[in-house]
């Protein structure tokens, strides 16, 4: 490689990392309200509450599928939505990879019980997650996550659900009330106790169970979600007002535990979190200052690698219920008074003063080289 090419690949990383906001888009859904939108790779997946349906499309080949249509519930359809669940912030849609797995109860002799399904974006293949017969059949399965290699999800009568993608097995893990789990990689988390008493991690290689976070009875844990090695969340603790929320970050590799974000959160107490290698994004009630049937919702990150908080989507009204996959970040737009879903491709942070530095430096240094 000559000097004048390395200058300008120098030159070319410093600056495309000069900023977070990059490339970006809005889906408009197909009719009704959006569930929480979740992306993996070049693919956004979400549900539409209005028609209980489920839709996925490519943000970059633009190519779009319908997984669950309206017409499709039909006379075999039971309950009140194929998306089954409480609320946005327990979601019951998951995408890892191309598996998209979600909590369904159309009827599939599954006795109208809300159980997992799962749908292949590369090959178009719909499969029924968990156990066909036996003690675990007849109950409620629910609240998935994927990393497309594993499936897990909450059981009804309080355990974690563990389906391998590759075998086919399927069955129990763990015993916990309300495990609300998760998983990528080797290590499955979930959150012990209604109330949110503690966060526990399984390792899938070593087998080994670990506590990693125990609550104070002035904390509320809201779902973990974990990429990789590291886990967020987000919870209220009592102990520094009646309505702060923390937004939290634990890596089970190293055992660092940290703060993202202390703030004023919403009625509920929440603020719905996601996390993609060292980004962790937000709900952010920071600029919430209207009533509740008006807010002002935004989503905001922080790289953990530097300590660097940003805002991902900020405007009027709500920019709410955010999911980040890689350096793509999606959330629920409503800032034009109804509801799509916004994407944005997240870049690096503009570098410090330090590598600016290094940068002129290094270019004296191959200058000098070329000249002897």
């Amino acid at each position: 490689m000559t000097t004048r090419s390395v200058l300008a690949a120098l030159l070319l990383f410093w600056l495309t990392s000069s900023a977070w906001a990059a490339t970006s888009g809005y889906i408009n859904p197909q009719s009704g309200s959006i569930f929480r939108p979740v992306i993996s790779g070049d693919w956004i997946a979400w549900g539409e509450m209005g028609t209980y349906s489920l839709y996925a499309k490519n943000i970059v080949t633009g190519e779009s599928k319908t997984i669950v249509a309206p017409e499709q519930h039909g006379a075999n359809y039971y309950g009140s939505t194929v998306l089954w669940g409480f609320a946005p912030w327990h979601p019951n849609i998951a995408l890892g990879g191309d598996l998209l797995v979600w909590s369904d109860r159309r009827t599939v002799s599954s006795y109208a019980k809300a159980h997992i399904r799962s749908y292949n974006l590369a090959t178009g293949e719909e499969e029924y997650v968990g156990p066909t017969s036996g003690y675990y059949y007849g109950y409620e399965h629910y609240y998935p996550s994927t990393d497309g290699q594993s499936i897990v999800w909450q059981m009804g009568d309080w355990a974690v659900g563990y389906a391998d993608v590759a075998s086919g097995w399927s069955g129990k893990l763990q015993n916990v009330e309300w495990p609300l789990a998760a998983v990528s990689g080797e290590w499955v988390i979930w959150k012990e106790g209604e109330d949110g008493e503690a966060l526990s991690s399984f390792n899938l290689r070593t087998g080994v169970t670990n506590r990693f976070y125990t609550a104070t009875e002035d904390q509320d844990i809201r779902p973990p979600v974990i990429d990789g090695s590291v886990v967020a969340w987000c919870m209220r603790d009592m102990s520094e007002g009646e309505n702060i929320v923390k937004v939290m970050a634990y890596d089970l590799a190293t055992g660092k535990l940290t703060l993202v974000k202390d703030h004023t959160g919403s009625p509920e107490h929440r603020s719905n979190v996601a996390v993609s290698g060292n980004i962790v994004i937000w709900e952010d009630w920071r600029n919430n200052t209207t009533s509740i049937n008006r807010r002002n919702l935004d989503v905001w990150g922080f790289d953990l690698s530097t300590g660097e908080e940003f805002p991902v989507a900020t405007g009027p009204r709500n920019q709410h219920l955010p999911w980040i996959s890689g350096n793509i970040a999606v959330w629920v737009d409503d800032s034009l008074g109804y509801s799509r879903i916004g994407w944005s491709t997240l870049t690096l942070p503009a570098p410090e003063p330090g590598t600016i530095s290094l940068f002129l430096g290094a270019s004296l240094v191959l200058l000098r080289r070329r000249r002897v």
